[in-house]
């Protein structure tokens, strides 16, 4: 029998076909849900495969290092305690209470390609103010750097993912107050209380000699600049003796920036494997503040779609993303961080007994390279951890830089002896040893002399071959742009001469006027 809808004649199911209407609903639901499992076994599967091989290949390039003699973890890298005395580190750590401040004098100010101005000669009154606090303040570091043989701030290794690092700042704050004090003390022309200040600041850099770690090493090239900024200034005066040159020569001969370099290097890797382990054992996709955030921004965009879209983007951040890094990911990112790290533990051995940077830093870049190229989707497969190459090259780079400047610096307090003595400055380099050097100043950059010539003044040009390790003649035009931004960044790296009156006031001028100023 048919039944109608009230006359309409349109025929409505019977009981039969409702019921078969149901279990063919329920037939096409359960193919779907067996499909939904299928896909969702291969996928586990696939994963679990996944996991073995990249977990397997990282295996076996730690057995390939450890073959090789490498220590892979912190414990086996952790440092022992100094055992130089006395240890100034804890009454530094009690004494320096304060902040590094914000109006510090400016220093060695880049006018021009070689240039720079005197920056004591003129600070203002505003920078004045806290003069006799700091007079106080360094005289209490003084006594503390004076009786010291080491800065050794006897860290706890034993939990390399929360290391306390607090004494860095305090570091960078008591190097901030001396050198300040020396700028206002040349300002004031009190000497004698300028001299032990730039001691003291670079007792700061020598004594902190044993934390091979990578932010400790750029924190110690944090403070040679702002140490290597105050005594370029002091150097601008002639009122200073040969034992007070002396003196300072010997402390900046004694600061040595290279030995860390490759144990720092080797921890960096080490703290690699250990962070990598964590974030995988965490069920927290944001870890440390350096996982997937997986934060959902949908709402925002005005259309019903692209939240749709943008919602399903964040769920598969939260979940699958995360469990895909999770098991085969974050083993394919541990192995690159592995290449690329030990390339630079093996390019931080060769850099010393070789005496030149150039080469070997562009041997390391030259692997980089290969390697990033092994990892094409590595931007989307690895987490925000994740470091590429040119953070090494920045490391690597930033070393170079400060190594190249104390060299420098050293060769022009070894000049300025010679100078007090003989009424002038030498023809060439040999002529200051063995007097006041033990050797010709070698330049790290290519591991050949120094580049030394006399001017037609009477003064003296003096430059490193910089990073390309090519020697333009001495020429400081900067490398892009134009711009300095940084006088060891040029073709050459000069040590600056002091601007003359007339090249400040054209550079006043044109700064005000809002133009680039002449060699710029």
């Amino acid at each position: 029998m048919r039944h109608t809808d009230g006359g309409q004649g349109t025929a409505r199911p019977t009981g039969l076909r409702r019921v078969q209407c149901h279990k063919g609903v329920r037939r096409r639901s359960k193919i779907l849900i067996g499909a939904v499992l299928a896909l969702g076994i291969a996928w586990v599967l696939a994963l679990l495969v996944s996991h073995k091989n990249a977990r397997d290949k990282v295996a076996a390039y730690k057995q390939e290092l450890r073959a090789r003699g490498e220590k892979l973890t912190f414990a086996e890298l952790a440092p022992p305690p100094s055992t130089k005395t006395p240890n100034g580190a804890k009454a530094l750590t009690n004494l320096v209470n304060y902040s590094s401040g914000a109006n510090y004098p400016p220093t060695m100010t880049m006018i021009a390609p070689g240039v720079a101005r005197i920056g004591h000669t003129n600070i203002g009154t505003e920078f004045m103010l806290n003069y006799a606090s700091n007079v106080q303040r360094t005289a209490e570091l003084r006594a503390i750097l004076t009786n010291a043989a080491v800065l050794d701030f006897n860290l706890d290794y034993s939990n390399v993912l929360d290391l306390q690092l607090s004494h860095l700042s305090k570091l960078k704050a008591a190097e901030v107050v001396v050198s300040e004090t020396a700028m206002q003390s040349l300002y004031r022309k009190d000497y004698s209380e300028a001299w032990p200040d730039l001691c003291a600041a670079v007792d700061l850099i020598r004594l902190h000699d044993n934390e091979p770690l990578e932010i400790s090493q750029l924190v110690r090239c944090a403070l040679l600049n702002v140490a290597i900024g105050a005594t370029w200034e002091a150097l601008q005066e002639n009122n200073w003796t040969d034992a007070q040159l002396s003196e300072l020569q010997s402390k900046w001969e004694a600061t040595d920036l290279l030995t860390l370099l490759e144990p720092s290097m080797a921890r960096e890797r080490a703290y690699g494997i250990e962070a990598l382990a964590a974030m995988r054992r965490s069920s927290n996709m944001v870890f440390g503040g350096i996982m997937f955030s997986g934060g959902g921004t949908a709402g925002n965009s005005g259309s019903w779609m692209d939240d749709m879209r943008q919602e399903i983007k964040d769920l598969y951040n939260r979940y699958p993303r995360f469990w895909k890094w999770k098991s085969a990911w974050s083993y394919e990112e541990e192995l690159y961080y592995l290449q690329i790290e030990t390339a630079a533990v093996d390019a931080s051995r060769k850099i010393t007994p070789t005496g030149a940077f150039v080469p070997t830093f562009n041997e390391f870049r030259h692997q980089a390279t290969n390697i990033d190229r092994m990892y094409p989707d590595a931007d989307d497969h690895f987490s925000q951890f994740h470091l590429s190459s040119s953070f090494f090259n920045h490391n690597f780079t930033s070393l170079a830089e400060r190594e190249t400047a104390r060299r420098l610096l050293v060769t022009v307090l070894a000049l300025k002896r010679y100078h007090l003595q003989h009424g002038a400055y030498p023809a060439n380099l040999n002529e200051l040893v063995p007097n006041y050097l033990k050797q010709v100043p070698m330049d790290f950059m290519d591991g050949k002399p120094l580049r030394y010539r006399l001017r037609p003044d009477g003064d003296f040009l003096l430059y490193s071959v910089g990073e390309d390790g090519e020697d333009n003649g001495g020429d400081a035009s900067p490398v892009e742009n134009g711009i300095i931004k940084n006088w060891l960044n040029a073709r050459d790296a000069v040590w600056p001469r002091a601007a003359t009156a007339a090249e400040v006031a054209e550079y006043e001028s044109h700064s005000a006027s809002g133009t680039n100023a002449p060699g710029k």
